[in-house]
């Protein structure tokens, strides 16, 4: 704030030595032009409010986003889970699981002892 006051007060000395320095040399100053000051130009509460606006929009478009794609998982897992079920179970038969009890253990690659 006080960075403002001084670039304002700074301003208005600029403007007088300007106005002295054209009289001195003999220019006629043009007229000055009503001119606005950066906070001036729109009211801070409107910015806030525009901002807000952007925000509660991005918002709404992102959560309808993740529902969308929430949608979408549980579709892919239910297609995953009926074909599933469509598969025929594999069924081991008896004589294998005889053979694998009598055969020594033998571990595989990365398996411990």
């Amino acid at each position: 704030m006080e960075r403002l006051q001084a670039a304002q007060e700074n301003l208005a000395i600029a403007k007088e030595n300007l106005s002295s320095s054209q009289s001195a040399a003999g220019v006629i100053p043009k007229e000055d032009a009503t001119m606005l000051s950066d906070t001036e130009d729109i009211p801070a509460k409107a910015h806030e409010s525009t901002a807000g606006e952007k925000m509660a929009a991005s918002f709404l478009d992102l959560a309808s986003n993740l529902q969308a794609l929430h949608n979408q998982a549980v579709q892919a897992v239910q297609q995953e889970v009926d074909q599933q079920d469509r598969k025929r179970p594999r069924v081991d038969s008896p004589s294998s699981k005889e053979k694998d009890k009598d055969a020594p253990h033998n571990p595989g690659f990365g398996e411990g002892e």
